[in-house]
């Protein structure tokens, strides 16, 4: 009996998370086709800002900034090093904080989708 609820809770637990990614996959934001123009911003270490407008036809922000050679290598989806900058975290504890629209991203640079007039600002951040 014990075997026959352990097996039904399983199978209902695998079909939440069936329905939950399935969920995702159709509500996710997806990315303009076409020529859209971004605006990315860079604020260094060292207080500076640089900021960059550009047309793209790429569908993420990795693939927008890799044309322009802004990223540094990807490391399992993270960067460390941006517009020739790069934040060690085991060093002084700093770290790359991607903002989207002026909002905190919650998901990496190569699974944000990029929209026509999207505003992206990376802040070196220490701590």
């Amino acid at each position: 009996m014990k075997n026959k609820k352990l097996w039904i809770a399983a199978i209902a637990l695998v079909a939440v998370i069936a329905i939950m990614v399935g969920v995702w996959l159709a509500t996710r934001p997806k990315a303009d086709d076409g020529a859209k123009t971004i605006t990315v911003t860079i604020s260094h270490k060292d207080g500076t800002d640089k900021t960059y407008t550009w047309q793209t036809n790429a569908q993420t922000l990795a693939e927008a900034m890799n044309e322009k050679g802004l990223l540094g290598e990807d490391n399992d989806g993270m960067y460390n090093t941006v517009d020739g900058e790069t934040a060690d975290y085991s060093v002084d504890k700093s770290w790359w904080c991607l903002n989207v629209n002026g909002t905190m991203a919650m998901e990496g640079a190569n699974t944000i989708a990029i929209n026509d007039g999207d505003d992206f600002h990376w802040v070196y951040t220490i701590g």
